[in-house]
């Protein structure tokens, strides 16, 4: 009579549990241990470790919980490293994209940052792009939006827009502003009005 699966026999012998970490071969004659990305507990058949989990060697008991900015499938023998412009938390089967206006400027992130003011991002950024002078955007922006009438953004990356000064004004997304023409005025930050 064949051996129940998990055991194995010598001739002749008693059926005999196969130890954690391996499973009993086909023949039912001996054990083997599990591969590397499958383990056994107890006596039995050695499963795939779940994704999220990894198992390095041969004949292990238990799957290992891949760490932050890692993951992993399902039977894996090691955990991956997650690229730049995406994060995971421990035990993942994916690395998450950064969502847009955030970023992951390094390898193995464990969470996406959030892009500062004067600063916006896509989806699985690595760094965050400036806001292009004349415009300006808050924290965690996905785009930027022009200066208003009035208002100026000089440089790049600009955390706000600026008022222009008595006596001048400007257009929708400047970078600088003009002289009220001749006959007109302004008072800081308003449209040039005729005398």
């Amino acid at each position: 009579q064949s051996c129940f699966e998990g055991s194995f026999s010598s001739e002749g012998g008693p059926c005999t549990p196969c130890n954690a970490g391996s499973e009993s071969l086909d023949n039912k004659t001996d054990c083997k241990a599990c591969l590397p990305g499958r383990t056994s507990r107890s006596a039995g058949r050695c499963l795939p470790c779940a994704s999220g989990k990894h198992s390095p060697n041969s004949g292990q008991s238990s799957c290992l919980v891949c760490g932050e900015g890692n993951h992993s499938a399902e039977g894996a023998s090691e955990c991956s490293i997650c690229s730049a412009g995406s994060s995971s938390v421990a035990q993942s089967a994916v690395c998450t994209l950064c969502t847009a206006g955030k970023h992951a400027a390094s390898v193995g992130a464990s969470k996406c940052d959030a892009c500062a003011a004067g600063n916006y991002s896509e989806e699985g950024a690595e760094e965050c792009s400036l806001c292009d002078a004349g415009k300006t955007s808050g924290n965690q922006a996905i785009s930027c939006l022009l200066c208003s009438p009035g208002k100026h953004a000089p440089d790049k990356g600009q955390p706000s827009c600026m008022n222009c000064a008595a006596g001048q004004s400007s257009g929708s997304g400047a970078s600088a502003c003009q002289s009220c023409f001749e006959g007109s005025f302004s008072s800081e930050g308003g449209p040039c009005t005729p005398c």
